[in-house]
């Protein structure tokens, strides 16, 4: 199965602000978990306004759903166009401490030259269905 990530962050190299896999079934997963305080000035303009804040969850809850989603997909391919999507993405899964990190078999393909264009830019999940969108049309070309 192929899974296709995007993450919205609190600047270059920030805190998560939400995290979105798009399947070509159409059974997603997004969630958010904003930090608290300030906002970077791009990020406040052009991410915070699109934030569907009934998703937004503490970060173990978030843990816990992503794990759960992953779990059902063991053994998928998850694709990305940054390398900060999958920094966020094997965060959540380390977790706070050994005890607390979980793993789940997977595949991580990073896509070099991309050309999603999403209905709503800079929201995690309309991006991951953007990227699905334009891989599935081209990943045979």
């Amino acid at each position: 199965m192929r899974l296709y990530l995007d993450t919205e962050f609190n600047g270059h190299g920030g805190d998560l602000i939400s995290i979105a896999l798009a399947g070509p079934d159409g059974d997603d997963f997004y969630a958010e978990a904003p930090p608290f305080g300030h906002y970077d000035p791009w990020v406040a303009k052009n991410v915070v306004p699109h934030l569907d804040h009934e998703r937004a969850y503490i970060r173990p809850y978030l843990r816990f759903l992503l794990r759960e989603y992953l779990q059902a997909r063991e053994g998928c391919t998850i694709y990305a166009d940054w390398p900060g999507d999958f920094e966020h993405l094997m965060k959540l899964m380390t977790g706070p401490s050994y005890k607390d990190s979980w793993m789940v078999d997977c595949r991580l393909v990073l896509l070099k030259e991309t050309d999603p264009r999403p209905e709503t830019p800079h929201h995690a999940l309309s991006d991951a269905r953007a990227l699905r969108d334009w891989h599935e049309r081209n990943r045979n070309n």
